[in-house]
């Protein structure tokens, strides 16, 4: 026999619930990431410049003759 009536499923969500405060952390925490995003973007090399200027390259080397 197939039973009629329908079944209940009840979770304690009462963990999930957020604690007093925990949302204002979050926020802080959000702008802090953000502050050091902002720091991270503005101190970047910008596009097209070297980090730092390397050093001469000397591409070949011309020895003197060796019978003289």
């Amino acid at each position: 026999m197939i039973p009629r009536h329908q079944m209940e499923l009840v979770f304690d969500n009462s963990h999930l619930l957020p604690k007093p405060g925990h949302r204002a952390r979050r926020l802080r925490s959000a702008a802090w990431w953000f502050e050091q995003m902002h720091r991270a973007v503005d101190r970047a090399t910008p596009w097209g410049k070297p980090a730092f200027v390397p050093r001469p390259h000397q591409d070949s080397f011309s020895l003197p003759p060796a019978n003289e």
